[in-house]
């Protein structure tokens, strides 16, 4: 699930016995939400059932900033506790808002948590093919660094401010740092020494892309979303069906053809390949 600034934001739990099964917990699960400093979210609400088996719905209170939550949901199932931890990002928008996603008629009948778990699954292809988040996220990078003036994080491309920094334990004051051209600096200048480097920081798409996320790539999120959502009988391996009235060739998805959908493909490649060059 993604958390968006500013609403009330619904997320999602399923509870699975030993065989990976759905089932109800013994009693209600408590959660428990806690920031990228480690502090508690305060005004979550209790953890409640959505009348299908083994799934359960929380509500995240609206939160003002950019964040990644980590979340601990803990259950008795079968009378054993167990204990599920996981992420949830909290960002400034969807790339496809999921009352944009009802109003295709392929993906109306979903309900509210397959519709976003559709939605999940686009926005993960996106962001992998793109190698940056379409929104800005805070995320963790912990690598080896050599030593230098300037700091490049191996996976944030374009780093909006640094949260935290430290270097083998040692914290640096984030006040003393400047983040330009997606490098990290000292502001004196002064270079930072060689080792194990653990950074939260906020990342996210390049500048163009902060007045509005571009309207082809939306109609590009709505399509994967419809085919994602999409069920066929063919074989799986099939690259080509042939009947007495027709034959019908698929665009299979490959290297150069991400998600085999040739218009989605082009909208994609058109940013990642300008971006790669600017």
């Amino acid at each position: 699930m993604r958390a968006i600034i500013g609403r009330d934001s619904v997320g999602f739990f399923e509870i699975e016995d030993g065989d990976g099964n759905l089932t109800d917990a013994d009693s209600t699960p408590t959660v428990v939400m806690t920031d990228w400093a480690g502090d508690v979210v305060a005004g979550v609400s209790a953890v409640t059932s959505t009348g299908s088996t083994g799934l359960y719905q929380v509500t995240i209170p609206p939160l003002a900033t950019a964040d990644r939550l980590t979340v601990t949901l803990t259950a008795t199932v079968g009378s054993v506790v167990r204990t599920y931890t996981g992420f949830v990002p909290v960002v400034e928008g969807r790339l496809a808002e999921l009352n944009q996603l009802r109003a295709d008629s392929e993906l109306a009948d979903l309900s509210g948590y397959n519709l976003m778990d559709v939605s999940e699954v686009v926005e993960e292809t996106i962001e992998d093919i793109l190698h940056f988040p379409p929104t800005p996220l805070v995320d963790q990078e912990i690598f080896r660094f050599r030593g230098g003036r300037r700091m490049q994080l191996p996976r944030m491309r374009y780093v909006d401010s640094v949260l935290s920094l430290e270097i083998d334990g040692i914290a640096y004051d984030v006040d003393d740092l400047e983040v330009t051209g997606g490098g990290i600096y000292i502001a004196d200048g002064a270079s930072f020494p060689s080792g194990r480097v653990v950074v939260w920081a906020v990342h996210g798409p390049p500048e163009s892309w902060r007045r509005g996320v571009p309207g082809d790539m939306r109609r590009a999120a709505t399509v994967l979303a419809r085919y994602t959502a999409r069920t066929n009988n063919y074989p799986e391996r099939a690259r080509m069906i042939q009947t007495d009235g027709a034959m019908l060739t698929f665009s299979m998805a490959s290297y150069d053809r991400p998600t085999g959908l040739p218009e989605v493909d082009g909208i994609l490649f058109r940013y990642r390949v300008l971006e790669a060059i600017a």
